[in-house]
């Protein structure tokens, strides 16, 4: 008989898209599931949909707290469920109804700690009408998958994966930072004796919803920075081999940080820039010759170093205005 798999849902004011992920949910081809709403403190229609659902399906807990964020959602959701297994779902994306099934076979076949499938970003449903989904299976260490993240760091996400729940008996979902996946992902991949990646489409995440304003700079994309640095560190322990890959990442994502960093006006962006820059002088040399790092990025960090790139900005925005 198949082994319980819990499906944790943190809910936040998706009265628009959540019964289209619920039901995606209650649709699959594999039965012994249960589903946990964290209802983080929602101030639209989404607690009632939660209720309702789980009314007519024993399956489905809900559970209402305070507004706390998505990590302490997953938290919360880890404590109380009672699977073997472990996957966490964003409450306005949904699911391929065979996706549990493929993941648990996954792991099943791979004797894996963690199984990933492929995914695909959409805005309208109208992208998802056709779309290629050739399914390939590759058995992976711990090592191959963190060298892959370190050249994808959309593999951090939570979501898309089936883990054993034993992964989660010492970690939690960090509470602290904004890119909070970042803070947690590489720890689960090390722990794993095996994890298996099978390429077919079975997670759909919408950017329906999405801002306009994500190109805007935002503070809290410093998070970025702190994670790489933090991938970084771990890596120089525990894989020498990836080292020099990830200090690569980390000056990469520092160096795109500090050109948005150049503009800022507040005393804060200023020092923070400065002390990027510092870093960055310190090893620009090492970086540009990095055969991994594309022109753009060797230029960016030798501009940051000489304290050009503000100036660069300036010429390109009077060149635009002709």
């Amino acid at each position: 008989m198949d082994k319980l798999v819990s499906i944790i849902i943190p809910v936040y004011n998706v009265e628009k898209y959540l019964e289209r992920c619920l039901d995606s949910i209650i649709d699959q081809s594999f039965s012994n599931f249960e589903i946990i709403l964290i209802n983080d403190g929602s101030t639209d229609n989404s607690p009632s949909i939660c209720e309702t659902y789980a009314l007519s399906n024993d399956k489905i807990k809900v559970v209402h707290q305070n507004n706390k964020g998505p990590s302490a959602a997953r938290n919360s959701g880890l404590d109380i469920c009672c699977g073997e297994f472990v996957m966490f779902i964003d409450s306005d994306d949904f699911v391929d109804s065979n996706m549990i099934r493929t993941l648990y076979s996954d792991l099943e076949q791979g004797n894996a700690d963690i199984s990933i499938c492929n995914s695909i970003k959409f805005k309208s449903i109208e992208d998802l009408k056709t779309y290629p989904n050739k399914t390939n299976f590759i058995e992976m260490t711990s090592e191959e998958v963190l060298e892959w993240l370190l050249t994808d760091h959309e593999l951090c996400v939570p979501w898309g994966k089936l883990y054993r729940k034993r992964l989660f008996d010492h970690l939690r979902f960090d509470l602290e930072h904004y890119n909070e996946d970042m803070f947690i992902i590489h720890q689960l991949f090390h722990l794993a004796s095996n994890i298996t990646y099978n390429s077919s489409a079975l997670y759909f995440y919408s950017q329906e919803s999405e801002s306009l304003t994500r190109s805007n700079f935002n503070y809290r994309k410093l998070d970025m920075v702190e994670a790489t640095k933090l991938w970084k560190e771990f890596m120089e322990i525990n894989y020498p081999n990836l080292a020099l890959k990830a200090n690569t990442l980390f000056m990469t994502v520092m160096i795109n940080t500090c050109t948005s960093l150049s503009e800022m006006k507040d005393e804060f962006g200023k020092k923070t820039y400065r002390e990027y820059r510092k870093i960055i002088s310190k090893n620009c040399l090492s970086y540009i010759k990095a055969e991994d790092v594309n022109q753009r990025d060797k230029i960016k960090a030798i501009l940051i170093m000489l304290n050009l790139y503000k100036y660069f900005v300036k010429l390109k925005k009077i060149r635009s205005s002709y």
